[in-house]
């Protein structure tokens, strides 16, 4: 039976820019089925639920969509096929991208995905859909949502908006501007200088470690440091072995075969980069 690889926010994803009530860069013409305002871009078919939210907010929305898509086709490339290796055959071309508003789980599921909209904070817009376009893989929790995070801090989606906004030993980096953004490994070399969250460090199973928890915010914070550790490893891999090679091991190769090291001692040689 087909495995689901589940991502999920441990609490509401929202959409900072419309909070301050600027104009999107550019309006859309929506259609409308069911219920949803419905555009399609070039391989994401977004559907908005527009009843609870303004026209300027929807269009920051299909903006966040568009700019996403265009950074993860940047990074995978034009030429790379999803594979879904339960199953031994390629993914739907197409993403459906679900946008609702009020409190929810934010979710990629195969090639469905689900952001919660409100007027606060950031949703993970990129995270989401590169894992989407990337496919259903074998690959570990670390690369998957190491892929998700590092590709949205490519596009400037800042973890410190999403996944790791309630970090304390991150607050100090925190700002509003393009110019105050930080890249994921100053995050990694901060929360690894603080000594946080050693055991998302290690980058096992996800689930466990969320379940493992003390509460909803223990374990949201687990989850915003297991991100930017595993974001940061893959910018590593990425940087160090080649874009190729990387996509390689996330489809499922072999890391030593591929890489020539053990994924276990590349990550001894990236942690020791980050404390150089």
């Amino acid at each position: 039976m087909k495995k689901i690889l589940l991502t999920a926010l441990l609490v509401m994803a929202t959409v900072a820019m419309a909070a301050c009530g600027e104009k999107a860069p550019k309006s859309y013409s929506f259609g409308r089925t069911d219920g949803f305002d419905t555009l399609s871009f070039s391989s994401v078919d977004l559907f908005i639920e527009s009843d609870y939210m303004e026209d300027s907010e929807k269009d920051w929305a299909a903006y966040r969509v568009e700019e996403a898509e265009r950074a993860v086709a940047e990074f995978l490339g034009a030429n790379y096929i999803a594979t879904d290796a339960y199953e031994q055959s390629g993914t739907s071309e197409r993403i459906r991208c679900y946008v609702k508003a009020g409190t929810g789980t934010s979710m990629a599921v195969g090639q469905d995905v689900t952001l919660y909209y409100a007027k606060e904070g950031a949703a993970p817009y990129t995270n989401l859909i590169c894992q989407a376009k990337a496919g259903m893989t074998i690959a570990p929790d670390w690369l998957r949502e190491g892929l998700g995070a590092y590709v949205a801090d490519l596009n400037k989606e800042s973890l410190l908006n999403t996944y790791a906004r309630n970090l304390h030993e991150l607050k100090g980096l925190a700002g509003d501007s393009k110019e105050s953004f930080k890249t994921i490994d100053v995050l990694a070399k901060t929360l690894l200088k603080a000594g946080a969250y050693p055991d998302a460090l290690e980058m096992g199973d996800l689930s466990l470690g969320i379940a493992q928890a003390a509460g909803a915010e223990d374990a949201f914070n687990y989850r915003g440091a297991y991100c930017v550790y595993a974001g940061a490893f893959v910018k590593y891999l990425d940087e160090t072995y080649g874009r190729d090679k990387l996509l390689q091991v996330y489809n499922g190769g072999d890391a030593q075969a591929v890489l020539g090291k053990t994924i276990e001692t590349i990550r001894g040689d990236w942690q020791a980069s980050l404390q150089g």
